[in-house]
């Protein structure tokens, strides 16, 4: 599956990586479009830095 993962500051990287194993109760969600806002480009630009320390955070 395709991933965008934020790269440093200003960097954004596109990636293809196996699709996650789905447990008993869990799902997987195929996304067709996204959006971003002002908050996810304060992100990008490394001034919220804080909010990715968790890999489970999801912006927008």
């Amino acid at each position: 599956m395709r991933v965008v993962t934020w790269a440093g500051v200003d960097r954004l990287a596109q990636e293809e990586v196996p699709a996650p194993e789905i447990a008993s109760g869990q799902v997987l969600v195929r996304v067709s479009r996204v959006g971003i806002c002002g908050s996810d480009l304060a992100i990008l630009r490394g001034q919220e830095l804080a909010r990715m320390l968790s890999p489970d955070a999801c912006e927008g």
